[in-house]
């Protein structure tokens, strides 16, 4: 199983600071509720008899986002809208975001140096924010998907597991405080299922 070449990624050495700078999947049309997330996959074991990730001590972790349409524009929320009317963006992740995925990624995995060693590659396949005008009310919504993969200190793929999560606010008035939280919910959520999955496998 080959993991996909970075188009953007930031390699972190562990202890440093994390630079500046997280296809789409479960993306509901506008004029409907998100769609459920599909089942997610079992972690792909790619050598018999592995231990659980978390019983590897981190060398590295890269961050590659592969969402092919971040922007910076914020989700149009009118004050008027009308059914059927909603937006979408892929915003690009703040520093202040990069920085809590690496230190969640880290918070799994041993500092003791007699573990054998790994790297671990974050692809972020989507992360979007949502707004839906229905009949009834205004939703607001956020949908992230996250795939984790482990290479040992020779570069050979260990495992892979993939994470992803929907989060949805509704009500009568869309605020982009709620939207905010959707995201920041949706992309916590995603990398922690993910970080489960690998963390598991093989104990």
């Amino acid at each position: 199983m080959s993991f996909r070449p970075n188009r953007v990624c930031w390699l972190l050495t562990l202890g440093l600071a994390l630079p500046p700078a997280l296809a789409a999947a479960q993306q509901p049309a506008l004029g409907g509720p998100p769609a459920a997330p599909a089942p997610e996959a079992a972690p792909q074991t790619l050598l018999s008899s592995l231990p659980a990730a978390n019983q590897y001590r981190l060398t590295g972790i890269s961050i590659t986002d592969e969402r092919p349409a971040v922007s910076d524009r914020p989700l149009k929320l009118p004050t008027f809208s009308t059914p059927g009317r909603g937006d979408k963006v892929w915003p690009r992740l703040s520093p202040e975001q990069q920085a809590q995925l690496q230190a969640t990624l880290q918070a799994h995995f041993q500092a003791d140096s007699t573990r054998p060693a790994a790297t671990l590659q974050c692809r972020i396949v989507d992360a979007y924010q949502l707004f839906i005008r229905t009949a009834e009310r205004e939703m607001v919504g956020a949908y992230a998907k996250v795939e984790l993969a482990l290479l040992d200190g020779q570069g050979q793929l260990l495992l892979v597991a993939t994470g992803q999560h929907n989060e949805t606010r509704t009500g009568l008035d869309a605020r982009y405080k709620r939207v905010d939280e959707c995201y920041q919910t949706a992309l916590a959520a995603a990398l922690r299922r993910a970080l489960a999955h690998l963390t598991l496998a093989g104990e």
